[in-house]
């Protein structure tokens, strides 16, 4: 799935990269990582951040505009940008892929861990 997304912010990378602005090589350096809390969504980048010098722009006003011009695709549900300043983009998988599933079993694993519970 990290590789989907990746693939999915490159083609709008391109998009918005009309005046090559943008060195090939930094592409090369988007990073999908998990959340580490299911509220803030499946996955995040920030390669907004990471754009910002480059397209010499604010970082929230390149996520929106790589949002914008993300490819649709049937595996995310939800594409978002968190808080008011960092661009840091959120990715919501739809459930039917697995993600939130195993996410839920993860976090039940982890919730007996600290309890203390065995599994049933």
């Amino acid at each position: 799935m990290k590789e989907l997304i990746e693939n999915l912010i490159k083609e709008s990378i391109s998009t918005i990269n009309q005046d090559g602005a943008i060195a090939p090589e930094l592409l090369t350096k988007i990073r999908v990582d998990r959340t580490k809390d299911r509220a803030h969504g499946d996955f995040a980048t920030n390669i907004a951040m990471m754009l910002s010098k480059p397209l010499k722009k604010n970082p929230r006003e390149i996520a929106q505009s790589l949002i914008d011009n993300l490819p649709k695709d049937e595996h995310i549900s939800k594409v978002e940008i968190a808080g008011t300043l960092h661009g840091m983009q959120r990715y919501r998988v739809l459930q039917k892929y697995g993600i939130g599933k195993k996410r839920n079993e993860e976090e039940r694993h982890c919730e007996r861990e600290e309890t203390g519970t065995a599994a049933a």
